[in-house]
């Protein structure tokens, strides 16, 4: 077996062991490599530090990593790893972590993380027989809101370039794929929506008003938590179809707005983290 970056093989050839490798997954994965083109943009990509194990020129398992600056440490983000089930129980996660550590802490990166779904015990194992270890707990939600019509909230159409990101304090608890930079990299699929009633702003949110992904929502003043309420008003006006992705556990009056709308927790994932330096 050998095990090297995927800076020579297509996108097709990856998609293809991904979608074989999560073929008994706990979530079915899209087979259409625009999807994994488009989604791993806004995951900032680095094929030259993803991996991936051949047997025989055939690739039986991926590693991909997204790498860019967070929180001010550099930091290699693994946003998809699988192996195919003929080739499981060589511990080829393992192996691929043994050649890509060194070779990133080579290239100056700080820190490795990832995201794994919480009754995926065997992939959790495995990520601690590399190092890793939990960080925080992210739920993930889904369903419908109730559109009353009210429209006791105003809407203005914002540019995502220009908005004030760092005015909300929420902005640290955000997942890989829904930071600042990642949404920019993805802005032809965003909007960005300033909430205000009475001519005050009260928060803002950014989705996708073609599947109702919201990647970011959050209000001004966290002293008022009925704003979170008056938040999903003006949301329920651009889309009542919600998907919400990797919530942190610690925002606890966000959760709680979303179990109180009667949205559902449909799974959770933990974000492990492994410090290189």
């Amino acid at each position: 077996m050998e095990i090297h970056s995927l800076t020579e093989t297509p996108l097709e050839v990856v998609v293809q062991c991904l979608t074989q490798s999560f073929s008994d997954y706990f979530v079915k994965m899209p087979a259409d490599p625009a999807y994994w083109k488009q989604r791993w943009k806004g995951a900032r990509v680095d094929y030259r530090a993803s991996y991936g194990a051949f047997e025989k020129e055939e690739l039986v398992g991926f590693m991909v990593h997204g790498v860019d600056l967070r929180n001010g440490l550099y930091t290699a983000f693994n946003t998809g790893t699988g192996v195919i089930p003929s080739a499981r129980g060589q511990r080829i996660v393992q192996k691929m972590y043994e050649k890509a550590l060194p070779e990133l802490k080579e290239r100056g990166v700080q820190i490795c993380a990832l995201e794994v779904i919480q009754e995926n015990e065997k992939a959790i194992k495995a990520y601690q027989r590399a190092g890793f270890s939990v960080i925080r707990e992210l739920r993930c939600y889904k369903g419908s809101l109730t559109s009353k019509n009210e429209h006791t909230v105003q809407l203005k159409k914002m540019d995502l370039h220009f908005f004030n990101w760092d005015a909300y304090e929420g902005q640290p608890f955000y997942s890989w794929d829904h930071v600042q930079a990642g949404i920019l990299q993805q802005e032809n699929a965003y909007d960005l929506y300033e909430v205000a009633q009475n001519q005050e702003g009260i928060g803002y949110f950014v989705i996708n008003p073609q599947t109702g992904y919201l990647a970011q929502f959050d209000i001004s003043d966290r002293r008022y938590p009925m704003h979170w309420t008056l938040l999903f008003e003006g949301i329920a006006q651009v889309s009542t179809e919600l998907k919400i992705v990797n919530v942190d556990s610690r925002e606890t009056a966000k959760n709680q707005t979303l179990e109180y709308l009667g949205l559902d927790n449909y799974i959770n994932q933990y974000e492990m983290e492994l410090k290189l330096s």
